[in-house]
């Protein structure tokens, strides 16, 4: 999930958690010194295999059809790799944390990040609508 370098998600191209963490520990000292917020915001994408009953795993239908729901799965984490960096600023760390958890981290904290989030949203939308 690494990439080798242990800064970039191999997948995703996002921050690792190393990184992350390393980020977080400069921001909240300086968030501290300057007297400015910090705003962390988690998604975190739930499979549809989840909310279905498994199919017998054993039969060949059964191995293709789950081959092709995670698949289906990467499609749309990297769906939604691609609209965090499409709109996040530099200054913004955008991270993935597990297979499906992303970590945003944003200087200050603005009602305007109410409206990233949904300006988000519906582009991770258009983005799976358009795969």
């Amino acid at each position: 999930m690494i990439s080798y370098d242990g800064l970039k998600d191999a997948l995703t191209n996002l921050a690792s958690p190393t990184l992350l963490y390393e980020e977080l520990r400069r921001e909240l000292s300086r968030a501290k010194r300057s007297g400015v917020g910090l705003c962390a915001m988690k998604i975190i994408i739930r499979s549809s295999i989840e909310n279905r009953l498994i199919v017998e795993m054993d039969s060949p239908a059964g191995r293709l059809a789950e081959r092709e729901s995670f698949s289906i799965f990467d499609r749309e984490i990297l769906a939604l790799s691609q609209s965090l960096s499409q709109e996040t600023r530099g200054e913004d760390i955008c991270a993935r944390m597990g297979k499906a958890e992303f970590l945003i981290l944003l200087p200050a904290f603005h009602f305007s990040h109410q409206i990233f989030a949904e300006r988000l949203m519906r582009r991770w939308d258009r983005q799976r609508s358009l795969d």
